[in-house]
């Protein structure tokens, strides 16, 4: 689960990586906390327990008000999703290359589906879910609380908890029928199912906004980069697919 990270690596946004332990001395310096004074102590518990951080869009450069901005492949953008339990904040850090030492995908919807640390019941459905995707070849990623619940052993899950799945469709039948399964599955578990589709390189777009924007022709929708976030019509999204 965490492959080792020798230095800059090319990443994607939802990635997880660890941190050395040691990297908590250097909170105020390769570390930057973004928000209330208390983030650091925060982000140093979390760094304290070995949990992962989780690669977010990463800046154009990197300012604090004292120094030049660093050359962005020194430092990787990521982000500490706390728990309910914590406020359910998301904590923002800046972190040096040099002290990651794990670098990983998210997990799959099958790694999620064997952890034991998801509430009784969740797993099987999980698994069903799985196998119905792998019938039309497409295996998902997961992020968001199932997965940091599995990931850190914390209460993230609640009862209004989204399924927050990454997958990357082939051709626009695919999207449809996979569409047909989401719909059918979070109606039958009563647990709803959130996400991103992947187009391109790393565009990704919220599903239920491509969902929402199905039947209003060729409309434009919010795609998420790893540096950038912009408006792109579902038809030019469907063409990096088709190519």
């Amino acid at each position: 689960m965490m492959p080792a990270a020798s230095g800059p690596a090319i990443v994607a946004r939802h990635d997880l990586v660890w941190l050395d332990a040691g990297a908590r001395e250097a909170l105020t310096t390769p570390l930057r906390a973004v928000g209330n004074d208390g983030d650091a102590d925060a982000l140093a518990t979390w760094l304290h327990h070995g949990r992962p951080f989780v690669v977010s869009r990463q800046p154009e450069g990197w300012r604090d008000g004292s120094d030049a901005a660093a050359p962005l492949s020194d430092w990787l953008a990521a982000g500490v999703p706390l728990p309910p339990a914590e406020g359910k904040r998301r904590l923002g850090a800046r972190l040096s290359w040099a002290d990651v030492v794990a670098h990983r995908a998210p997990l799959s919807l099958y790694e999620l589906a064997e952890s034991p640390l998801l509430p009784p019941g969740r797993s099987v459905a999980l698994d069903r879910l799985a196998r119905a995707l792998e019938t039309l070849s497409v295996t998902p990623r997961v992020f968001g609380s199932a997965a940091m619940q599995a990931l850190t052993g914390m209460a993230y899950l609640r009862p209004d908890s989204d399924l927050d799945l990454l997958w990357r469709p082939v051709d626009a039948a695919q999207c449809r029928a996979v569409t047909g399964i989401l719909l059918r599955w979070q109606e039958e578990e009563g647990w709803p199912v959130d996400g991103e589709m992947l187009f391109g390189e790393d565009d990704a777009v919220s599903w239920r906004e491509w969902q929402r924007t199905a039947s209003g022709g060729d409309g434009q929708v919010l795609v998420k980069a790893l540096r950038s976030a912009r408006l792109v019509s579902r038809a030019a999204l469907m063409e990096q697919v088709a190519a």
